[in-house]
């Protein structure tokens, strides 16, 4: 994979059109972002009810989501174009319109990410029939209980093949399961955080290749969440030190200027 001070080095050694550097850029990033299987999941939540969108959002994130909320489709809308996400759930009837046509409107521009709507209505079989046609992969009927909507998602991010990852990463004498969260090193187990989880998932399943410091960023916080400037290296720096303590045959490498890649470390 090619990195990005060498993609800039190149463009302008060539020549200096930077409409033409920024969309190599565009599609570098994007290969990037690609390559992050073993992310945080982030989900848009398209809820204007306010308790009820606080509280999936609480129960989501417990869960170890990254969710973005939003009330109406004109920021759902926004939102998506700026941002990348696994999965969609959207409340049926919003104050800008039916979700059910804006997601038929996603379905066109070839936009397949899994998608979860949430209805307060008891419509007939025909208008649920109507959504599943019009792209959505599931649906619910408010009232629901936050459990059910945190296993509906994790269902269809497991039938998505776009999301399919290995349940077991192993790097060196480093193995993580990606389904339980659980981690050995030489066949002892450890406990991290959250987010230093989510960080190493990040790293050991992409082994060998550079991730950029923002694209770590992007999948480990919510796009309204403030980031120190300086968080994605105290996290680093606690893995290292883990990893150094149990003795790990796996090292993660800081590349200067793009990012941060993992390992088996050199006899």
């Amino acid at each position: 994979m090619i990195n990005l001070s060498t993609l800039i080095y190149f463009n302008l050694k060539k020549n200096t059109n930077l409409d033409k550097i920024r969309i190599d850029y565009k599609m570098w990033y994007n290969e990037q972002y690609n390559a992050l299987s073993g992310a945080i999941m982030k989900v848009l939540l398209v809820e204007d009810q306010e308790d009820l969108a606080r509280l999936t959002t609480n129960a989501l994130a417990e869960a170890g989501f990254a969710v973005d909320g939003v009330t109406n489709l004109s920021d759902a809308t926004e939102a998506a174009a700026v941002s990348k996400y696994d999965i969609f759930v959207l409340d049926r009837k919003l104050p800008d319109g039916d979700s059910i046509e804006w997601l038929r409107h996603r379905r066109r521009e070839g936009v397949d990410i899994p998608t979860l709507v949430l209805t307060a209505t008891r419509n007939s079989i025909e208008d649920r029939v109507d959504g599943l046609y019009s792209g959505a992969d599931d649906y619910l009927q408010k009232p629901v209980a936050l459990e059910e909507i945190v296993a509906r998602v994790r269902a269809l991010l497991r039938r998505s093949a776009s999301t399919v990852t290995p349940t077991t990463i192993k790097v060196g004498n480093l193995t993580l399961d990606s389904a339980t969260r659980e981690l050995f090193i030489n066949g002892t187990k450890f406990a991290l955080h959250r987010r230093e989880t989510a960080l190493l998932e990040q790293l050991a399943s992409n082994a060998g290749r550079v991730i950029t410091k923002q694209l770590i960023e992007d999948r480990l916080y919510r796009n309204d969440e403030v980031v120190s400037p300086n968080a994605i290296e105290v996290m680093m720096h606690r893995l290292r030190a883990t990893l150094t303590k149990a003795e790990a045959t796996c090292q993660v490498h800081t590349i200067r200027g793009v990012g941060y890649m993992m390992d088996v470390a050199r006899k």
